[in-house]
């Protein structure tokens, strides 16, 4: 079984140690980690600008 906590400040250093002595997994997942998983999967964001990154193309400027 499977358990995901998620808190918009951080664990104790208590709850960070904590081991379940069972089957039973718990992820702890901060605010930090939070905003960063919904920035990475787009959930809840909006793209507020992007720049575009380019690279000279060599076969353009090839050997003539």
């Amino acid at each position: 079984m499977l358990f995901a906590v998620y808190t918009t400040s951080s664990f104790t250093k208590e709850a960070l140690d904590y081991v379940p002595r069972n089957e039973t997994k718990i992820v702890l997942i901060s605010g930090v980690q939070l905003a960063q998983l919904l920035i990475d999967y787009n959930l809840g964001v909006n793209l507020q600008q992007s720049y575009d990154i380019k690279r000279l193309d060599n076969d353009y400027f090839g050997d003539e």
